[in-house]
């Protein structure tokens, strides 16, 4: 009869190899996660440029942009008709541009941003010259109305929006 086989004894690993196998680990994952970062961007477009109405600037409002798949961003309109919208989808999206008159859109803003009873201050005049100020027909105040759409890549994009 052979006599029983001892188990040979396990090598255990030592501190510091244990320490190079998770610090190779974390490099390897942080050097995948800035490669990703580098080479997808942030797949975000931003589009900047001018709004016109029948050949006048629009000095107030917003611009809305909506992808197909529902994704949408907007961005304010400037005084001199320039507007910037960030993080919008790329790809084609159809466009709204809504301007409602601007001292009832402050005014309204003034009663909704205050906690104390309304006082003559909030009633101060509209941010931009009224008189330059005039009404858009309401079909371009939804992006499925309004017939205008714009193709955008991924980044800076530079497109007027022009409404006929």
């Amino acid at each position: 009869m052979r006599p029983p086989v001892k188990p040979k004894p396990k090598k255990q690993l030592d501190t510091k190899t244990i320490y190079q196998i998770v610090g190779g680990a974390v490099g390897f994952l942080v050097l995948m996660i800035v490669l990703t970062a580098i080479f997808s961007g942030s797949g975000k477009a931003t589009l900047t440029g001018r709004v016109t109405y029948q050949g006048r600037p629009v000095i107030w409002g917003s611009v809305l942009l909506v992808s197909s798949d529902g994704k949408s961003a907007s961005g304010p309109i400037d005084s001199d008709g320039s507007f910037r919208v960030e993080d919008a989808p790329p790809g084609p999206v159809s466009v709204a541009v809504v301007s409602h008159d601007p001292l009832v859109q402050h005014w309204a803003t003034g009663l909704k941003t205050t906690r104390v009873r309304p006082t003559a201050s909030i009633f101060s005049a509209a941010p931009v010259d009224r008189q330059r100020w005039f009404p858009l027909p309401p079909q371009y105040e939804e992006p499925a109305s309004s017939g205008v759409t714009l193709l955008l890549s991924k980044g800076a994009n530079q497109l007027d929006i022009t409404l006929p």
